[in-house]
C-alpha cells in the first residue's frame, strides 16, 4: 500500500505519454505497471521536504452519485468495516484473484463500498479504522449503480 510523503523505486514499469482519457494528474507522462513490476520504498529519501506533493480535489461520498460515468473523483474517508480476504475465479482468464471489500464513510455520514485487489487486498490492515485517500477513482455504471475503479490508494 502506498503511503503519503514516501518515495518509491519503481522497476519494470513502462514510461509513456499520459493518456488524458484515463489520467487526471495533469502530468505529461505516466508509468504503466504490469505483473512483473515492483514498487519498493526508498529508505534513503530526503527529509528536507523538497519532494513534490500530491494535489487532491475531494468529492464528498454523498455527492458521488451526481458524477457522470467516465469521470474521476478523489475520495477521503474512514474504513468503517472490512471483509475477510476472499478468492474468486476470473471468468475470462480462469485465474484466482484475491479481493477484500471495504466500507468507507466520510463526514457526510454516507457509506461507500470499495474493493481492494491482489497484494493490496492481502496486506490491508483495517485495525483502528484507518483513514484512506483514493486518488482519481474512475466512476462507472454497473447494473444501474455507481461503481468505482481504483487506481491509487493511500493510508493516512
Amino acid at each position: 500500500m502506498n503511503r503519503v510523503n514516501k518515495v518509491y523505486y519503481v522497476t519494470r514499469g513502462t514510461l509513456k505519454t499520459a493518456n488524458k482519457q484515463f489520467n487526471t494528474t495533469n502530468n505529461e507522462y505516466e508509468i504503466t505497471l504490469n505483473a512483473d513490476s515492483q514498487i519498493v520504498t526508498c529508505d534513503d529519501s530526503s527529509e528536507s521536504g523538497d519532494l513534490p506533493t500530491a494535489h487532491f480535489n475531494f468529492t464528498a461520498i454523498d455527492k458521488l452519485d451526481s458524477i457522470s460515468p467516465g469521470s474521476f473523483a478523489d475520495i477521503v474517508g474512514v474504513v468503517h468495516e472490512a471483509s475477510e480476504l476472499t478468492t474468486i475465479m476470473a471468468k475470462a482468464s480462469q485465474r484466482e484473484l484475491r479481493k477484500r471489500e471495504l466500507g468507507v464513510v466520510d463526514s457526510s455520514g454516507t457509506l461507500i463500498r470499495l474493493t481492494l485487489w491482489g497484494d493490496e487486498a492481502a496486506s490491508f490492515d483495517s485495525t483502528n479504522n484507518p483513514t484512506i485517500v483514493v486518488k482519481a477513482a474512475k466512476v462507472s455504471d454497473f447494473n444501474g449503480q455507481s461503481d468505482f475503479v481504483l487506481f491509487f490508494i493511500c493510508l493516512l
